[in-house]
């Protein structure tokens, strides 16, 4: 290429390109000042001053390309934007999107990682509890009430703590309701977790005959004349099997009555006594059970078809009195002696002919009433004063004692015993 350079009034040079020939193995460099290629943004790490500086090429000195240091500071700006098109307004005063999003993302996970752990360690007490490794007695959530108020410094008897002259009537089952719908520690013998099921327990079969052989006393009652027609007397029994029943709702409101029972006589104070240890036949048979809130295992003699509805429906105190008549008010009664729960059962039909049926429940007995005359005294279990009713019969007639209850939560039906009656010479 031939140039002639000639200089401007300002200074500057002008190029004339008078004669363009193409040379072998020289680079075209008119193709730098024609093409421009799509902006890449890099424009605005680059200082103004040093934008405006031109390129130097080959054959070409910087001093002399104006009109190349324009065409490649175009370049660095990037393509042109449409008219109208405006710049997003940068907000002041707020942090960036890319500072607030790590930290929301971060306060989540943490959030998440909180809750599954508080879960798996709920999971886990449940299953120690139900291995027997983690006891959890129904003192427990009377303890947690405590912690509670003292946290938020409510008073003390709202809860069922201090003084109980100002506790509100419902507020400590109320409590005991939250504390423990979660953490009601199962059976460890059970083999489900929710819903209503009746499973043949043939281990239990022989524990549960020299339970009943131990409590059987041979007595002639009324009840037996009235009930049984004739002056038959059975001698004792054969079991045929042993049914457990697991129904979760009815054992959930069991436990949540223990736990309310054993709160309010662990905190005696004015107008609430303390349990008094009570003693039956059925005392450290079977399982362990809590004797601070006296729970024992008791006997309910029917039919195996009453006793298949009470497994899946629970006992109804609207339904009391309808195989005989309430000596002591409308309740649920049991007894400690086999042979006085007998007296009430009665022959199956179908598969059933000859063979009847005693369910083996659980009881909450707490402060017992102990009476030896026949009356209605349920106002005095239902006011809480009391917590059951003993009919004592044994000191008055020298018979059997009742176990009556009037809440319907205080009993829980554990095991269906299906049996033969053994009748003797006498």
């Amino acid at each position: 290429e031939d140039h002639d350079v000639t200089e401007d009034h300002d200074g500057t040079e002008d190029h004339d390109v008078t004669e363009e020939r193409e040379q072998p193995g020289q680079p075209d460099h008119t193709t730098l000042t024609t093409e421009e290629p799509q902006g890449t943004g890099v424009h605005e790490d680059i200082p103004p001053e040093e934008s405006q500086q031109p390129v130097e090429s080959p054959d070409v000195a910087s001093s002399s390309a104006p009109s190349t240091t324009f065409a490649m500071a175009a370049n660095l700006r990037g393509p042109k934007q449409p008219e109208g098109h405006r710049q997003p307004p940068v907000s002041k005063g707020r942090p960036p999107v890319s500072v607030v999003a790590p930290i929301a993302g971060g306060v989540g996970f943490v959030a998440l990682v909180a809750a599954l752990f508080v879960a798996w360690q709920i999971l886990r007490c449940r299953r120690r509890q139900r291995d027997g490794g983690c006891p959890s007695p129904p003192a427990m959530p009377a303890k947690a009430t405590k912690c509670i108020a003292e946290t938020f410094g409510w008073p003390a008897g709202w809860i069922g703590s201090g003084d109980s002259s100002t506790a509100e009537p419902n507020s400590i089952s109320e409590m005991n309701d939250i504390i423990t719908d979660s953490l009601v520690p199962l059976p460890p013998y059970w083999a489900t977790q929710d819903g209503v099921h009746i499973f043949p327990d043939p281990n239990r079969v022989n524990e549960i005959q020299q339970l009943m052989n131990d409590t059987w006393r041979v007595i002639f009652t009324r009840d037996r004349r009235l009930i049984a027609g004739d002056g038959r007397l059975p001698v004792g029994c054969r079991v045929a099997s042993v049914l457990r029943i697991e129904n979760h709702t009815g054992y959930d409101r069991y436990y949540k009555h223990k736990a309310d029972i054993t709160a309010r006589r662990g905190s005696p104070g004015p107008g609430v006594e303390a349990c008094e240890a009570f003693r039956t036949q059925t005392d450290d048979r079977l399982n362990l059970l809590d004797a601070e809130c006296n729970e024992k295992y008791l006997f309910h003699g029917t039919n195996p078809e009453a006793a298949h509805a009470i497994a899946r429906n629970l006992f109804r105190i609207d339904m009391a009195g309808s195989c005989r008549g309430c000596m002591f008010g409308p309740g649920i009664y049991l007894a400690e002696n086999a042979s006085k729960s007998d007296e009430y059962a009665k022959e199956g039909s179908g598969v059933y002919v000859g063979l009847c049926a005693m369910l083996v429940c659980r009881a909450v007995a707490g402060r017992v009433l102990s009476v030896e005359t026949s009356a209605d005294f349920s106002e005095r279990i239902t006011s809480g004063e009391y917590d059951s009713l003993c009919g004592d019969r044994l000191a008055a007639a020298g018979t059997f004692r009742e176990m009556v209850f009037f809440h319907e939560q205080a009993v829980y039906p554990e095991f269906i015993v299906i049996y033969a009656r053994i009748y003797g010479d006498t």
